[in-house]
């Protein structure tokens, strides 16, 4: 008697042979849930969020109400502090925060739709001091001066005063503080010449303070035209590169602004004393300090070596010290712990090779780069080691880089490695050759990594999304969809992504969901001998509930009532010479796919192949569709064969295969 019978189901390993693949895994393991050991359907993707910017969508990320989505690259991090949520992110021109009431305040859900530049910038002007009065000790005072903005974000200070001499008990004349930076800054601009030179100036007479930097986001404004442009790097940082082709004044204001603030005063005591917080909030240009060294509020100044952030600061993540974490060209830079708008220079360490991507494990960091990527550890910013790794392991894509609890991983040519604890490890040998990599298109990837579980997006032949099981232990399956942006929630558990023609944010394999079409195709049996397989039989269960039969008759109504409409607007990009080169896949088109309406009888395609030898393709023998679970079905005589596999398809959770060359031998299986 011979049988075959699969009672467990994981997924698949490329690299291997169908034939020396283990008994329960798959050439094929397609849009399926393998956790439970049975084979399960995924349930198709919800849709959470429908912005309105109707572009595709690279970046997504819910900040706990609301979504915030960019059709560029951006790192958004979680500020460390207690009290409203804010949230720091980069990429979006310089680095920016937001809270959720001020990154939804449009309405529109087209978020965030504002943000402030992070930081402050510090004074430029030293306080002017006077003293004058008291017949007390002669005291030496210096003076300086701090921004402090409602998020609780103090500056650098400003230039000292001179050293002043007076009776401790004077009075002190404190006169000449800038003006607080403007919460709305504007200015007036001349434009001249062609665009993309240094010919913008701004008209004024340089009596006003802007704050702006290179690399700061201005717009302008000409005619009622708005266009974007960026502080040019120039010894003077009144100049612009303009991103426009046109002549005459203009308006130019900050995209993102700074915040409202206030003063903070600090003097010393005696030459070499420490700076102390004498006044806070303080409004005007001037203050009166008749403070006796026991009235004032004392607090030593912290922020003297602090600066802003780089304004091309990217990769921006939080570290378990509190502090943040990024990088400028090939410099990894940090944050004070707990103040994510200080970024002193001493904290910067600098790689061999340009950066890539930043990302943080258990314990410390990985800049990957355009050569060897580099390890830094430790804790305390101050403390941070660097050590360039052995090996040269490029980071082809940012996007790909993932944190994971004992290691960071992203794509490289020789496949997706992990840098941590462990060292360096290939993440994808056990499935890929690098050949088999290589042909997925490493420098395009993106990925998430979520509860042990990893998911790569790629694009071979078809787009499909790659997902590693190490939880589980089920392996590998593939997703295939057009996702351009993905975001795995750390608090919910749940994976979200962005596709390609719907533009919204929807939920992946969300509970209770209607089910895709799950594909799984077993390894090669070799039998000890030719045999002629005479029966079959699948235990499955399927159930659609009402609900569920609802949903899919909806989706599937839409997707026809969508296809229709694109049919007859006549651009469906499917003919050849529709889109820009690259724009979309060769021979793929608009049209959204019409999933079928739920049947009253749900079940699986059932298909058996046979080989021969000397032939590497499979044939199939025989086809049916199964609507009954556990009924045994009879195959077709005249042939033998000793090699087998078979393959499932539908919309049921399949928990058994069993195949046995009579019925009455499959009984008794």
């Amino acid at each position: 008697m011979t049988s075959l019978r699969i009672t467990g189901f994981q997924g698949i390993a490329p690299r291997v042979s169908p034939r020396r693949l283990n008994d329960t895994n798959a050439q094929v393991a397609a849009n399926c849930t393998l956790t439970s050991g049975e084979l399960k359907p995924m349930s198709r993707p919800r849709t959470v969020s429908e912005p309105t910017k109707g572009v595709q969508l690279k970046t997504i990320y819910l900040a706990d109400t609301v979504w915030f989505t960019w059709p560029i690259d951006v790192d958004v991090a979680r500020s460390p502090l207690p009290g409203e949520q804010k949230f720091i992110y980069s990429g979006d021109g310089e680095p920016r925060i937001t809270t959720v009431a001020l990154a939804a305040q449009s309405g529109n859900n087209d978020y965030p739709s504002a943000a402030r530049a992070l930081g402050v910038p510090p004074p430029q002007s030293p306080p002017s001091v006077t003293a004058s009065g008291g017949t007390s000790q002669v005291v030496s005072r210096f003076y300086v001066y701090t921004f402090f903005d409602d998020f609780n974000q103090e500056s650098a200070p400003s230039p000292t005063s001179s050293l002043v001499e007076g009776e401790v008990d004077g009075t002190w004349e404190i006169t000449g503080m800038d003006e607080s930076p403007s919460n709305g800054d504007t200015g007036t601009v001349s434009v001249e010449g062609p665009p993309g030179e240094e010919i913008t100036t701004f008209s004024n007479d340089g009596a006003a303070l802007h704050w702006l930097r290179p690399g700061d986001q201005v717009y302008l404004e000409v005619s009622g035209e708005q266009e974007l442009a960026t502080v040019f790097e120039t010894p003077t940082p009144d100049t612009f590169t303009v991103q426009g082709d046109y002549t005459g004044a203009a308006e130019w204001s900050r995209v993102a602004q700074w915040g409202a603030s206030t003063k903070r005063l600090y003097r010393t005591t005696g030459l070499l004393g420490q700076f102390q917080l004498v006044a806070d909030e303080i409004t005007g240009t001037t203050f009166t300090d008749t403070l006796d060294d026991g009235d004032i509020l004392g607090d030593d100044l912290v922020s003297g070596d602090w600066e802003l952030p780089p304004t091309d600061l990217k990769g921006v993540v939080t570290l378990p010290s509190g502090a943040l974490a990024g990088f400028s060209d090939n410099e990894v830079c940090f944050s004070e712990p707990f103040q994510p708008h200080a970024w002193p220079r001493k904290f910067r360490l600098r790689s061999e090779f340009k950066i890539v991507s930043v990302n943080y494990y258990s314990s410390g960091l990985v800049a990957g780069t355009t050569g060897n990527p580099l390890q830094i550890l430790g804790i305390d910013p101050g403390e941070m080691v660097a050590q360039p790794v052995n090996g040269a392991y490029p980071c082809l894509s940012k996007r790909s880089t993932v944190s994971l609890v004992d290691s960071v991983g992203y794509a490289s040519e020789q496949g997706f490695v992990t840098i941590g604890d462990s060292g360096v490890n290939i993440l994808t040998s056990d499935w890929f050759t690098r050949d088999e990599w290589v042909k997925r298109n490493p420098e395009t990837m993106f990925a998430s990594a979520l509860q042990g579980r990893v998911f790569i997006h790629t694009q071979a032949k078809r787009e499909e999304l790659l997902m590693f099981d190490f939880l589980d232990g089920t392996g590998l399956t593939v997703y295939f969809c057009s996702v351009t942006a993905m975001y795995a929630d750390p608090i919910s558990g749940k994976l979200y992504q962005s596709c390609r023609n719907d533009k919204d944010v929807r939920e992946v394999n969300p509970a209770g969901g209607t089910f895709l079409q799950q594909d799984w195709w077993s390894k090669e049996f070799v039998l000890p001998k030719p045999t002629n397989l005479g029966a079959v039989k699948v235990n499955f269960f399927a159930r659609f509930t009402q609900e569920q039969v609802d949903e899919l008759i909806a989706q599937f109504e839409a997707a026809v009532q969508f296809n229709e409409g694109l049919i007859a607007s006549g651009r469906i990009n499917g003919e050849l010479n529709s889109q820009t080169l690259n724009a979309g896949f060769l021979g793929a088109s608009d049209l959204a796919p019409a999933v079928p309406p739920a049947t009253e009888a749900p079940g699986v395609d059932f298909t058996l192949y046979t080989r021969s030898s000397d032939d590497p393709q499979f044939a199939p023998v025989y086809s049916r569709f199964l609507n009954q679970t556990g009924k045994t079905f009879r195959l077709p005589a005249g042939y033998k064969s000793d090699r087998f596999s078979v393959r499932v398809q539908g919309q049921v959770l399949v928990k058994s295969i069993e195949l046995a060359e009579t019925a009455s031998e499959l009984a008794q299986a």
